[in-house]
């Protein structure tokens, strides 16, 4: 039997990329054959596309066939005008052509919009996403320029939200939010959506992601982390500065560790908040340098204005490291106050009160440590993934995989 994958592009780092190449993993353990198919960004595959400044060429949109996602076989899939961003999900052609070639059908996004050509398609198909278009786009819109701005908000996001309402008022789906969070932030954009919802975590290796066993040593020179793109608006790198900075004004000697590239912008809001001396770039980081990563930690802080999950913060109770996270959507389905870590309002003050606690006081944080990885052991293992996600599967088709 064949499967096809809608997905975002593998070059965007984060959440999407992780949970398509997971799912395409356990699908082909299971004996299916995958194809991986993604919208073919104009800034990485210009040549897929017809751009808006070809309107009137004889240009049509192409497909590239290539191998991403570890070694799964996937398609590129070029669209007109691209400018638009909701051209990426429009139904076409080409989309149309992979579809009718494979058996089963599921959508893999942050949002549900990966499913908006398979409802033209009319296959029954799985959705899994995170969150509504609007938790999606609104701090990046709060990011934009003027012009880009306006172009957003009157233009590009409502035609993205035409392409959601169509996917949640579907009979042909069934959509799994990757938290709670995620199912309630969908029914509150179409209270009416008659697609049915449930949750399906993003898995972690908890066996790859573990503790090193150094205990309250960790406490002797801490070191403070954040995983994750702080170009995206939504990851709040405003708030992780100046929560650190305040942090340092409360008397610890403490550095903070970042993956990814500094910035100009980055270097300069560093500066802005003093802690330019305190501060690593750690760059684009393999799997194995994320495992030590996490193993050097002190604590972990998740300063994002939305998340659908934030599988980093899963990852880093894994590995025994407490987590200090704004209410910021998924991290409340797994943080619990005061027992694995702490949840805060956008407030640094409040942040820096709370990872000080844990970093002055050994007894306090090697419990909140040891509950960490506890509370996350069972509920976000593979095995239950795989059971959960099968059940799914079954309900939806009516077939064993």
């Amino acid at each position: 039997m064949t499967t096809l994958i809608l997905t975002l592009p593998p070059h965007i780092p984060g959440g999407v990329a992780a949970k398509a190449k997971i799912l395409a993993d356990y699908l082909r353990s299971a004996g299916q054959d995958v194809t991986i198919a993604f919208y073919a960004a104009r800034g990485k595959y210009p040549e897929l596309n017809v751009s808006l400044n070809r309107v009137f060429s004889s240009q049509r949109p192409k497909i590239l066939k290539l191998t991403e996602f570890g070694d799964h076989n996937c398609v590129a899939v070029g669209c007109r005008f691209p400018e638009l961003e909701s051209s990426y999900t429009e139904p076409s052609l080409l989309w149309d052509e992979l579809i009718t070639a494979h058996d089963h059908h599921i959508a893999v996004g942050g949002t549900v919009l990966m499913a908006n050509p398979f409802i033209t398609a009319g296959v029954q198909h799985l959705v899994w996403c995170a969150c509504d278009i609007e938790g999606d786009r609104r701090a990046r819109r709060n990011a934009m320029g003027y012009v880009r701005k306006i172009l957003d908000g009157f233009i590009i996001t409502p035609k993205l939200k035409v392409q959601e309402q169509r996917v949640l008022s579907s009979l042909q789906n069934r959509i799994l939010g990757v938290s709670p969070y995620s199912i309630t932030s969908l029914k509150l954009t179409q209270p009416n959506a008659i697609s049915e919802m449930d949750v399906l975590p993003i898995p972690t290796d908890m066996d790859f992601f573990s503790p090193d066993g150094q205990g309250s040593s960790k406490l002797e020179k801490p070191i403070i982390g954040f995983a994750g793109r702080l170009d995206d608006p939504r990851k709040n790198p405003n708030l992780l500065f100046q929560s650190f900075a305040q942090i340092c004004k409360l008397g610890i000697d403490a550095s903070l560790h970042v993956t990814g590239s500094a910035t100009p912008e980055l270097l300069t809001l560093a500066e802005m908040h003093g802690i330019s001396d305190h501060i690593q770039f750690l760059g684009r980081l393999s799997r194995d340098e994320l495992k030590s990563f996490y193993q050097s930690l002190s604590l972990f802080l998740i300063p994002s204005e939305q998340e659908g999950l934030a599988i980093v913060g899963i990852e880093a109770m894994a590995s025994g490291i407490p987590v200090v996270s704004t209410k910021c959507g998924g991290p409340e389905a797994y943080v619990q106050h005061g027992i694995n870590g702490y949840l805060c309002g956008f407030d640094a003050e409040e942040i820096a009160k709370h990872a000080s606690e844990l970093l002055e006081n050994k007894e306090l944080y090697l419990n909140v440590s040891n509950s960490a990885r506890a509370s996350v052991l069972e509920e976000y293992a593979q095995n239950k993934f795989r059971g959960n996600f099968s059940k799914q599967w079954f309900s939806l088709w009516g077939v064993e995989m």
